[in-house]
């Protein structure tokens, strides 16, 4: 396919005019299939999608507009404009150029079927993108009420209405039918929240909406394949079934409780409508324990076991005066000790369940009772006795079926850690305490199955949020905001709008500020220094720049990259020859500066799964030439000291001071013998250098204590990989190079036509270079290097 784009591109620089138009089609479809092939959202497939949109707008633009083709050109623009807005934080403009040509495309009969259908579900997610944007925290929280900004509601019912014409035209794909349906429900979810009308907001339909947009957010819309017929006839679309399943709803509770009060608030004093009169604890106690035996099945059973059949019965299984008299009993008793007091706190929240306002307060305060209850049980019951499980157990009585989050005890979580053995319930209830995603384990037959399953689809957006890095700080470097954009960047704080709506749906306001404090620009400064860059870049998928200087820790926004040696936190997709290096953020770069670089033997994993024979001779060529003290794992031509298993991998990896990886990498996952996998994210490297023979350089990988990884800023022909990583060990070893400027040097020396012939270089590599073009910019600018 490189061969074909070549060609197509070089039959376009003899070309003037509307001549072009055929060729830019079959080219613009070609990079499009590149785009799908390297990953939607990925930072390595961003040059494939931005040289497509290129070619795209200049078709456009070559046509009039009364010109039929023009349609498809208007569609295949807005699309993949949608696309770099949605999957990789594009631009305001590419939002606002989507809706105009996507809008334009619609207006033409001569664009077939599926692609307008393609055209309306992209249209619709980006009005449905603008309305989203356009609540403000401040907007966001009184759209609940006052409504939100002009505009937005319009914009949410235009992508309701685009979204009802696909599934009404002709056939699509059940998936992409499914996938449309999920948007249109989103679309209406928002409306209310939009129009300031609380009446109509489904809570349910607005938590389902979160997470679709969380998923879009981060991986684009489901893959399609596009295809060229005759080059002629100009692009079609053809839709292939979608990967990813819409998110479901957890079941509702047919009768929701109203949403307690604020656990900071402090509880009100119990006030029954008519209180048993005081007596001695000991019969206190015994009229309470044995008005709960007259309520329960087996009155045999432990009092706290008794109590746990009663609040899983729930209080439509007692008569309400019966109900109404174990209270009084119980607060009268309370005095007794911690299982009283859990007895108390089951009898507050059956009749809060029951009535939604306890003991007749107007403030609705009993389930604040209920849980001052349980604190206190908690207080007194140990953790080693039987009644501590079902003190956990009882926090499923006072949680809001809708936004259990609301109600969670977060010290149950840590009380909970010293019980030796919980139940299925109990140990739910303590994950959900701690707001952290967890997997339902009770039957589908428990009565708190749907609040859990609920609960867990909460604390999954909750973390989600907290997860999404905002891209705000492009708009205020845009701005001339330099200082604020370095600290938004280094926060990765999440959208303030997001925060709001999950705020809505969950009871929770997730958290804006992040687990440990941004770093200074002094202080990243002097890690940029001690690295020895001239600055760190900060670099927006849209092109804007924001960059610190190392000398004087200056925040300025260029115009273009620096010709000069420089740390990059974000992606260039084309850089320049000289010493780049890059990094996930300046924080990271002050661990780096303090990490020591690691002196072991090299380790090479080399064809472990029998998959990459070509690989075998040209490790060996490296390893007899540069390192004949490595060590080597997997499959070669000389032999190994160990098969290549994670087990064995995992063995040297971690201290050795380079690693070459010659097989499989999956993400994060190199594919090892015995059918193996080694995350090697999740390693404790003593500083030594990672070397993918194929892979995305990523910076994340610093994290698991490497001190530089080598990888590819896009796919290459292994030939040509081979090549620049024999070129990359020689620069390391005989010219002694730090990492960083190994790569700068084979970026260099495969970019000059006069590039010198090392008297190294195997019979394979010399053929490599006569009949490669290596001074293509997607191919020489392809090595690529993060670290110190």
């Amino acid at each position: 396919m490189d061969d074909d784009i070549a060609r197509l591109r070089d039959e376009l620089s003899r070309l003037d005019g509307p001549a072009r138009l055929p060729k830019l089609a079959e080219l613009g479809s070609m990079l499009n299939k590149r785009y799908w092939t390297a990953g939607p959202g990925q930072p390595a497939s961003l040059p494939h999608l931005s040289a497509a949109i290129e070619v795209w707008d200049e078709a456009y633009r070559l046509l009039d507009p009364g010109d039929p083709a023009r349609g498809q050109m208007a569609a295949q623009l807005g699309t993949y404009l949608a696309v770099r807005h949605g999957a990789h934080g594009g631009a305001v403009k590419d939002r606002d150029t989507g809706i105009f040509v996507l809008d334009e495309a619609l207006k033409f009969p001569s664009v077939p079927p599926a692609q307008i259908a393609m055209a309306r579900i992209y249209l619709g997610q980006l009005y449905l993108g603008r309305a989203t944007e356009a609540m403000s925290p401040a907007a966001a929280r009184g759209g609940f009420l006052h409504g939100a900004p002009t505009g937005a509601g319009d914009d949410a019912d235009r992508a309701a209405r685009l979204f009802r014409e696909v599934l009404a035209g002709p056939a699509i794909s059940e998936d992409i039918a499914a996938m449309t349906r999920t948007l249109l429900t989103m679309a209406e979810a928002l409306g209310p929240l939009l129009g300031g009308n609380p009446a109509g907001l489904d809570i349910g339909k607005l938590m389902e909406s979160m997470a679709v947009l969380q998923r879009l957010q981060q991986q684009g819309m489901p893959t399609m394949n596009w295809t060229v017929g005759d080059p002629l006839t100009y692009p079609t679309t053809v839709m292939d079934a979608p990967v990813h399943q819409p998110p479901t709803v957890p079941p509702r509770r047919s009768s929701p409780v109203p949403a307690p009060r604020s656990e900071s608030d402090p509880p009100p004093r119990l006030q029954p409508d008519s209180p048993a009169p005081r007596s001695e604890p000991g019969s206190a106690r015994q009229a309470a324990h044995d008005r709960l035996a007259s309520l329960v099945p087996d009155p045999r059973r432990p009092v706290w076991d008794q109590a746990r059949d009663l609040l899983l019965a729930g209080p439509s299984a007692v008569a309400p005066g019966d109900l109404d008299a174990f209270v009084g009993a119980a607060a009268n008793a309370a005095a007794g000790g911690g299982v009283d007091r859990l007895l108390l706190a089951i009898g507050l929240s059956l009749r809060e369940q029951r009535d939604g306002n306890g003991w007749g307060d107007a403030d609705d305060s009993a389930f604040d009772d209920a849980r001052a209850e349980l604190r206190a049980a908690m207080a007194d019951v140990p953790p080693d006795h039987p009644a501590a499980v079902v003190v956990v157990e009882a926090v499923g009585g006072v949680l809001d079926g809708e936004r259990p989050l609301a109600g969670a005890i977060t010290e149950i979580s840590s009380y909970a850690e010293k019980i030796s053995s919980l139940t299925p319930a109990a140990a739910d209830l303590a994950a959900l305490c701690r707001r952290e995603p967890f997997q339902v384990t009770v039957p589908a037959a428990h009565p708190w199955h749907a609040m859990l399953t609920t609960a867990a689809s909460h604390c999954q957006l909750l973390a989600d949020v907290r997860r999404k890095p905002a891209l705000a700080w492009e708009k205020l470097a845009r701005e001339g905001r330099a200082r604020d954009a370095f600290t938004a960047f280094e926060i990765s704080m999440p959208d303030p709008a997001a925060l709001d709506a999950v705020a809505a749906v969950t009871g929770v306001t997730p958290s804006s500020q992040p687990e440990t404090p941004a770093p200074t620009p002094d202080e990243v400064a002097a890690a940029v220094r001690k690295l020895g860059a001239a600055a760190l870049l900060y670099a927006h998928p849209s092109g804007t720049l924001l960059r610190l200087d190392a000398a004087t820790a200056r925040l300025d926004v260029p115009d273009s990259v620096p010709a000069e040696k420089l740390l990059v936190a974000g992606l260039l997709p084309h850089p320049s020859a000289s010493e780049i290096s890059y990094v996930s953020s300046g924080a990271q770069t002050i661990r780096l500066a303090t990490r020591e670089v690691a002196s072991g033997d090299p380790l090479f994993v080399v064809n472990p799964r029998g998959d990459r024979d070509p690989a075998m001779p040209e490790i060996m060529a490296i390893r007899r030439l540069f390192y004949p003290q490595s060590l080597c794992a997997g499959r070669a031509l000389e032999p190994v000291d160990v098969p290549g298993t994670a087990e064995d991998v995992l063995k040297h990896l971690p201290t050795a001071g380079l690693t070459h990886l010659a097989c499989g990498v999956n993400g994060t996952e190199a594919e090892l013998a015995d059918g193996s996998l080694l995350d090697l994210a999740t390693l404790h490297a003593e500083g030594g250098v990672l070397i993918l023979g194929e892979g995305p350089a990523d910076p994340s990988l610093l994290d698991a204590g490497f001190t530089g990884v080598v990888g590819w800023l896009r796919p290459v022909p292994p030939p040509v990989a081979a090549l620049a990583l024999f070129m990359l060990h020689l620069h390391l070893v005989e010219d002694r190079l730090a990492p960083v400027a190994a790569v700068a040097a084979v970026r260099r020396w495969m970019k000059d036509p006069d590039r010198p012939l090392s008297p190294l270089l195997t019979g394979a590599h010399l053929h490599t270079v006569r009949t490669t073009d290596l001074t293509r910019p997607d191919l020489w600018s392809a090595p690529a290097y993060c670290g110190r």
